[in-house]
């Protein structure tokens, strides 16, 4: 039987020496049970398991730090064995700010800004629920209703991209109270010096 993630790709996972918040592997695992009942659950853990990362997905702390190559392993993991497509995984990272203890604190805490303001303030809120990379804001038009976001030395997967997309989707609707998209104009994957995301609303 082939297998999930090959040799060199885990020898690739296992280079990556950053980290990311344990929400971002819980919710993999909330998605999954969610789309693919315990059953799932407990495949996607077998797997992770096999790849040599000892840990029981329940009691991932979402705060704590976790080797970033957990977390793409993890999304490989789903993508492979129950053939998640992008609008899953856009799906996945709309649902991962919706879930997100921290970003529903800070939301709160931002309720007396406005919303020029708020926006202002991504690049210090992401820092907080995201170590890796540099978030800034290129433009903001409120007239037009679109805003552009720069991720500089933001190097993990290309699968991560999707993740993105529906994490900054999610984040601009909860914000501005209306429907948003997004769409990434530019891919360090495609050839770019960095990711760039164009939201309207």
């Amino acid at each position: 039987m082939e297998q999930i993630i090959s040799k060199e790709e885990l020898e690739e996972l296992m280079k990556m020496k950053e980290e990311i918040r344990g929400s971002a592997i819980k919710n993999v695992a909330i998605f999954t049970l969610d789309k693919r009942g315990k059953e799932g659950l407990r495949r996607l853990e077998e797997e992770i398991v096999k790849l040599g990362y000892q840990i029981k997905l329940e009691e991932v702390k979402e705060i704590q730090l976790y080797p970033l190559g957990l977390a793409i392993a993890s999304l490989l993991i789903t993508k492979r064995l129950f053939s998640f497509s992008d609008k899953d995984f856009q799906e996945m990272g709309g649902r991962s700010v919706k879930l997100s203890i921290v970003i529903r604190s800070l939301m709160q805490f931002l309720i007396p800004f406005s919303f020029e303001q708020i926006i202002k303030r991504l690049p210090e809120i992401w820092k907080r629920i995201n170590p890796i990379g540099e978030l800034k804001v290129v433009k903001l038009d409120q007239d037009e209703r679109y805003l552009i976001l720069k991720l500089e030395d933001y190097r993990t997967h290309p699968i991560q991209c999707q993740i993105l997309i529906g994490a900054f989707s999610s984040l601009i609707q909860i914000i501005s109270g209306k429907k948003t998209t997004c769409e990434e104009i530019k891919c360090i994957y495609r050839g770019d010096e960095y990711h760039e995301f164009l939201l309207k609303w």
